[in-house]
């Protein structure tokens, strides 16, 4: 396990150093930084599974520390990803006043937040308890059955779009629970074959998102999760035609409806596993435009990108531009809008071991803020499908 502290008080570092050497966490693989921009630089160059946060951080080596700063890093890590985020972010503070000021903040993007002072000595069962839950984790990485399961909400044109453009060899069609239909068979990837299903619900939506995912995860302990298909976007960060890669999903209808149609958000967002959004993130431009120019049939005219943000899920399409208006509020990038992928994500974090990797990547079919459109979801769906293929391509081999 690599962990990286990000503190600028010594005894602070040195403290939860020794509590990580003690579990058993190798010296070598603890890093340390000391400010705001020494921490994104150390995440840019590699990957940690465990980051320590100080609540009050400078932005540079010796400048003044604030809370700001850290809540500012932390929105860069776990809203916008413009630097890689850690398996698990743990605040950590010594000041009992800014436990108290900032508990909110931290306690949303974090999965702790802990007081660590000389006289306190409940945090140290905290980190022993959660190596013991990543070592578990790490120990039932070996039980996987299945190496891709993709998951998408129509079978027309969706996941005939996978079936059709994926060097596939499947069985025949089987129903799963009830409610899920799939075909089991092998994956060419690279020159390995690999064990994968390909399975459609019988309705759409968020909840039957929910319940197909889980049934899946089950059934065939997948190493990989995967979603594609269409989704609607917002013409101020996409196009149509372009391929979004979910960083994160919640749903925009959670909360209390207020008088006067108010709505206060309570937003349970859910994230994509770190390892495929990198190598979401590492495609080339020129390779979605490759892709783009290998279909034959109806495409948009412009030149297609990858975007990779917020996807905002609800239980209903939603044309009114004035209650896009309150979900839009929520994140200051969000780029997309479908039925489905914050269910599939929910379904995975709340897998027990082995737990899959999971990513959802949808093609805009139309823009969601105008007119709606069917002429491009047979495109969509086969951006979305080869997109996905590349990213199992490169993780596999990695």
């Amino acid at each position: 396990m690599r962990v990286l502290i990000v503190d600028d008080d010594e005894w602070k570092t040195q403290a939860i150093l020794e509590e990580l050497c003690r579990h058993g966490i190798a010296r070598s693989d603890i890093v340390g930084a000391k400010s705001s921009a020494e921490a994104r630089q150390l995440l840019l160059g590699g990957s940690f599974e465990l980051m320590f946060m100080d609540v009050i951080l400078p932005a540079r080596n010796g400048s003044q520390p604030s809370g700001e700063i850290s809540i500012e890093l932390l929105r860069q890590i776990v809203e916008d990803g413009t630097s890689p985020a850690p398996r698990h972010i743990v605040g950590v503070t010594a000041d009992p006043d800014a436990l108290q000021l900032h508990t909110s903040e931290f306690k949303r993007m974090t999965f702790h937040l802990l007081h660590i002072a000389p006289a306190i000595e409940e945090w140290r069962g905290y980190i022993q308890q959660l190596i013991a839950f990543d070592a578990r984790s790490r120990e039932a990485e070996g039980n996987f059955d299945f190496d891709v399961c993709v998951l998408n909400a129509l079978l027309t044109p969706e996941l005939e779009a996978v079936r059709m453009h994926w060097p596939v060899i499947l069985n025949t069609e089987q129903i799963l629970d009830g409610s899920v239909l799939y075909r089991s068979g092998t994956l060419e990837l690279d020159g390995q074959t690999k064990r994968v299903v390909t399975a459609y619900p019988a309705q759409m939506g968020p909840i039957a998102a929910v319940q197909a995912a889980d049934s899946l995860i089950h059934a065939f302990k997948p190493r990989v999760l995967l979603m594609t298909g269409v989704c609607g976007g917002f013409s101020d960060h996409v196009g149509v035609g372009d391929v979004v890669v979910a960083e994160r999903s919640w749903d925009w209808q959670a909360g209390k409806w207020t008088g006067g149609n108010h709505l206060q958000p309570a937003p349970d967002q859910r994230s994509a596993s770190i390892s495929l959004l990198t190598q979401a993130r590492a495609l080339p431009p020129s390779e979605i435009v490759a892709i783009s120019t290998q279909f034959a049939a109806n495409r948009p005219a412009g030149t297609p990108k990858l975007v990779v943000g917020p996807m905002v899920t609800g239980s209903a399409v939603v044309a009114s531009t004035e209650i896009q208006g309150v979900f839009r509020g929520q994140h200051r990038k969000m780029v997309a809008i479908d039925m489905e992928c914050y269910g599939l994500y929910f379904a995975a974090a709340m897998a027990t071991s082995p737990r899959p990797e999971v990513l959802c990547i949808k093609a805009v079919s139309d823009l969601a803020d105008r007119g709606k459109s069917d002429d491009f979801q047979r495109y969509c769906s086969y951006m979305s499908a080869m997109v996905g293929l590349r990213v199992l391509n490169r993780h596999f081999s990695k």
